[in-house]
């Protein structure tokens, strides 16, 4: 009996960590410049989940890209800052298995003046006739 019981076991262990595995998440990405077109480096990206408040925060690289993987699906908030520069904030919508891009422009000025931009959603290819996300 305890031959059996071990084959059980394991097969249920496997299923288990399968099903962790398998979480629906997204990525966030994209490049702060300025209003040149120049790249913004290390300014600092704050991701807010709109719905739990759950906070991730990065810092561009020198090249002025940003990358959030793991978030969870659902409706977030993008906020840069850099020195000399106005906040911005745009909105944002992660689907599970898809990358939204979510290019910052930031404009010269006190880091105190918030701007706020539309909202950005996984994309549509219509060059290739494949969509990003869930439909």
């Amino acid at each position: 009996m305890t031959i059996k019981f071990v084959p059980a076991v394991a097969v249920a262990a496997v299923l288990a960590v399968s099903l962790f595995g398998q979480a629906p998440t997204g990525i966030i990405t994209g490049t702060v410049t300025d209003a040149s077109g120049a790249v913004v480096p290390n300014s600092r990206i704050t991701i807010t989940n709109r719905s739990t408040d759950f906070t991730r925060t990065v810092v561009a690289n020198t090249e002025g890209l940003y990358s959030v993987p793991a978030l969870p699906a659902g409706a977030y908030e993008v906020r840069a800052e850099a020195t000399g520069f106005q906040t911005v904030v745009r909105n944002a919508s992660v689907q599970a298995g898809s990358t939204t891009t979510v290019n910052l422009p930031m404009t010269l000025g006190e880091s105190k003046s918030i701007v706020t931009v539309e909202a950005a959603t996984a994309a549509i290819s219509y060059d290739s006739h494949t969509v990003e996300g869930v439909i």
